[in-house]
């Protein structure tokens, strides 16, 4: 009877469930004469469809958090770069400030220097904190969207466990 159970076991669902389910169903079997038939084959047949859609589901969540983790991670990065930038310009700005109006100033362009007045390169470091700052705006939305995205996939996976324990 064991060897039965053990085969019908092996048919419906893949080993690491084939060793849980016996482990949790031989004593049971032992105690109350229990045999497969049709219905039992069916119903089995029926829970691994359901098991066998949860672990999908499970698996594409796994899936889905870690590539979300990954761009979060990645966007945190971003941002503390961009914030650096700022900074950097900033401190850059001030300098400049203190410096006199007829200075000679030197942006660089690759490898090469051009000479340029004090208000190009302050318009430049002011383009540069602007557009750091907006892209930091970016990477916060996506970034909130990201954790937005993995709420509702951790709560649409609830439901579907939830609606297969009341079945």
């Amino acid at each position: 009877m064991i060897e039965i159970l053990k085969k019908n076991w092996a048919l419906h669902f893949d080993l690491s469930l084939n060793i849980l389910n016996t482990a949790v169903c031989l004593p049971i079997a032992k105690e109350s004469n229990f045999t497969f038939s049709q219905e039992s084959n069916k119903v089995m047949g029926d829970k691994k469809g359901r098991d066998m859609e949860l672990h999908k589901a499970f698996v594409e969540l796994q899936t889905k958090m870690l590539d979300s983790k990954q761009k979060m991670k990645l966007a945190d990065m971003q941002i503390e770069n961009l914030k650096r930038s700022i900074t950097h310009t900033e401190l850059t700005s001030s300098e400049l400030k203190s410096l006199p109006e007829n200075t000679r100033l030197y942006e660089s362009v690759g490898r090469m220097f051009i000479l340029s007045s004090g208000t190009e390169v302050t318009n430049t470091l002011d383009t540069k904190k602007e557009n750091s700052k907006e892209k930091i705006k970016n990477l916060e939305a996506n970034k909130t969207y990201l954790e937005r995205s993995l709420k509702d996939s951790e709560n649409s996976l609830r439901e579907l466990v939830a609606q297969r324990r009341a079945q």
